[in-house]
């Protein structure tokens, strides 16, 4: 069994002392619906012996995102994703409510959605198991038409695809957080990377 290096384990812990900070910051934001008239500062500790204090203001955070702007993500969301997501990703219609067959249509990636609210190696599974990796006995009545693209696509398409579709979500804001969903999506993905090759 691998054990995480110091390095990896300061690493990890200054990202969750960071998520908390943000979390922190946009609860203090969005307390009674108002948006704070000056920037929240908090008091980070980067490391054990080591303190910083970071300005954040919840709609200003903005988080690393590969090549959003990826021609070879756009060109593999067209030619396997569109047909069931839509060409600008607005999935089908009434994608939140089941079809006779108890599936569920394909919903909007386009930030509309919820595809926002995984974290980077979800919607790595996702792509590459399909659907179908999340149905559970314990969950009954969730079934998804999505298929697998594991065997389809490579790695590197798939995590390709899946930067293209975070840049479809642009500026949108996460309603009763505050933070732009990209923000709070790289939040997510630091307790939930993709998978390493």
């Amino acid at each position: 069994m691998r054990t995480p290096s110091s390095r990896e384990s300061r690493r990890r812990w200054a990202a969750a002392n960071l998520a908390a900070a943000i979390i922190a910051a946009a609860s203090l934001a969005t307390c009674g619906g108002e948006q704070p008239s000056t920037p929240a500062k908090l008091t980070l500790a980067p490391s054990p012996t080591a303190t910083a204090t970071l300005t954040l203001t919840p709609a200003s955070i903005v988080p690393p995102v590969r090549d959003t702007a990826n021609s070879s993500g756009q060109a593999i969301f067209r030619a396997n994703c569109a047909v069931c997501h839509g060409a600008d990703g607005e999935g089908q219609p009434d994608w939140h409510i089941k079809k006779p067959d108890g599936v569920l249509p394909a919903p909007p990636l386009n930030g509309d959605g919820h595809t926002w609210h995984h974290g980077d190696g979800t919607l790595y599974t996702y792509v590459s198991r399909g659907g179908k990796a999340f149905e559970s006995p314990d969950i009954p009545s969730f079934k998804s038409g999505m298929p697998a693209f594991g065997e389809v696509l490579s790695h590197d398409d798939i995590i390709a695809v899946i930067e293209y579709v975070k840049g479809l979500w642009g500026d949108k804001v996460a309603e009763g957080l505050g933070l732009k969903k990209q923000a709070s999506q790289a939040l997510v993905s630091e307790t939930d990377p993709y998978p390493e090759q």
